[in-house]
């Protein structure tokens, strides 16, 4: 009989990072681990309404405590961010803890180091990461990071991976006279879409397309930026693709931008490496350990002027252009699926 694993987080939609990974975990054919998803994404419809989120937070705790009971799994894997996300998983650790099954945190936030550094009782997060038996976490640098606040002993680094793409199955939609930058993520600060806006008014050559792919934070905000710097007739804003679909575009660009000011490690670059696309992004979180000199190019979150330059370079240099692609595509067979369940399957079979 296989060995249950319990794994609490969300799955799509929306389409993030952390339900990305959730997805693809729940995908996982384990030869020795039955994989029990609990949903925890919340409705769009209901998302604001607090009386009505309440209940249902209080439902998926008492949901959760059944669970564990009857299902009786051997090990609680949650995926875990910062923020509102934290403050109600430390619960589902708690629950788990009090009926005693080992814990696996998969930590995703890419702000927890801003997060654990301005909350007021850092020894509360200190307490409930340390309930875990295991914490993975994505890159050496949130290792580094975590071991200040996790005993050292608990933590492992698991990669994001991507899935093996049939790229024969997406044609590109566009003309191969347009030079297509995509941006594939939400559409706010954090992931530096008003930088690119910035870097778009710098470029004046009229082959670029600049394709916009996810939700927006503030529609009115995007649309009085692109209007006060006279971008719109080179911007497309195609909105929130879920799923595969979104495939579509990374095979229709020829350049894929993330000017991030803060990140885990982004599976929207992982996608767009599995396409051959050269990227360029900024010096946060893992994107260092993954973007090398020899396929993209890094900037300093904020600096438009040299993501300008640099989208500019690699229109005119298409040697350069070609060499970035080429290499995206043996660097990513490091983070496939399969290694991703390898990784998977050592933790879960080690005594924890």
């Amino acid at each position: 009989m296989k060995t249950r694993i319990l794994v609490i987080g969300a799955l799509p939609p929306p389409t993030g990072g952390m339900e990305t990974v959730m997805e693809q975990m729940c995908s996982l054919n384990l030869a020795e681990y039955q994989i029990i998803p609990f949903n925890v994404a919340k409705n769009n419809i209901i998302r604001f309404n607090f009386i009505t989120n309440s209940v249902n937070f209080f439902y998926r705790c008492i949901k959760l405590f059944f669970y564990i009971l009857f299902l009786k799994p051997e090990i609680i894997h949650i995926h875990m961010a910062d923020g509102l996300d934290f403050l109600q998983k430390k619960y589902y650790i708690i629950i788990s803890k009090l009926l005693k099954r080992k814990i696996i945190l998969h930590m995703h936030g890419a702000q927890f180091d801003i997060f654990y550094n301005n909350y007021k009782n850092k020894d509360e997060i200190k307490r409930i990461l340390n309930m875990s038996n295991r914490v993975i976490v994505l890159s050496k640098y949130w290792f580094k990071f975590y071991k200040k606040i996790i005993a050292e002993e608990k933590l492992v680094i698991i990669n994001n991976a991507v899935e093996n793409i049939d790229k024969s199955k997406y044609k590109r939609i566009y003309p191969k006279s347009d030079f297509i930058v995509l941006y594939l993520s939400r559409l706010c600060q954090r992931k530096g879409v008003y930088d690119l806006f910035e870097a778009i008014a710098i470029i004046k050559d009229k082959r670029f397309k600049f394709v916009f792919v996810g939700p927006s934070d503030d529609e009115q905000k995007i649309a009085q930026e692109v209007s006060r710097l006279g971008i719109r007739d080179r911007c497309e804003f195609v909105g929130e693709i879920v799923g595969k679909q979104r495939y579509r575009y990374f095979a229709s660009a020829d350049l894929f931008v993330l000017p991030s000011y803060h990140e885990g490690l982004p599976v929207a670059i992982l996608e767009a490496m599995a396409f051959g696309l050269p990227i360029i992004s900024t010096k946060v979180g893992a994107i260092p350990e993954v973007i090398k000199r020899d396929n993209g190019f890094l900037i300093r979150p904020g600096d438009y002027k040299k993501l300008s330059k640099y989208i500019l370079q690699l229109v005119s240099d298409r040697r350069l252009k070609n060499k970035f692609s080429k290499n995206n595509l043996i660097c990513i067979k490091k983070f496939s699926l399969p290694e991703f369940q390898r990784n998977i399957e050592d933790l879960y079979g080690k005594k924890i």
